[in-house]
């Protein structure tokens, strides 16, 4: 009380008085505070590191697994990628042995054709002679 009324002698509020002291107080308080989140934090770094420790270890793990099936797929698709060339040779063969026989086919088609072109006009123009023979032969013996 003595400092307060020898303030109030000086003419200084109260007020200053007080903020001098709070100050004072938070400043202890905090390194009070921060001590003892130092300690603390000392204290609970090993399970803290522990857990960070594990999740490494489950990353490292499932990191392992990826990559083993990364390499599965890899395998898969290089023996997919080997089966599909061998069904590519094989039905290159197969179609160049099919696009032969078409051709031998169409050649077929176009000799007969051809031949029926040709055979058909001979055809007509034999049963018109037939015909015309028919006619004047019913024509005498009627």
């Amino acid at each position: 009380m003595k400092v307060a009324t020898e303030k109030k002698k000086q003419g200084l509020p109260y007020g200053m008085l007080f903020t001098h002291m709070f100050h004072i107080l938070k400043v202890g308080m905090i390194e009070e505070i921060g001590l003892s989140s130092i300690f603390s934090a000392a204290s609970s770094r090993e399970p803290h590191l522990s857990k960070l420790e594990d999740s490494i270890a489950e990353i490292k793990e499932e990191q392992r697994k990826l990559s083993k099936n990364m390499e599965d797929i890899a395998t898969s698709m290089k023996l997919g990628f080997e089966d599909i060339k061998k069904l590519h040779v094989v039905h290159t063969k197969r179609f160049g042995a099919l696009d032969k026989e078409m051709r031998g086919l169409k050649h077929q088609v176009n000799n007969s054709i051809h031949v029926t072109r040709n055979v058909f006009p001979h055809s007509v123009d034999e049963f018109a002679s037939t015909s015309t023979e028919l006619q004047a032969y019913v024509k005498i013996i009627s």
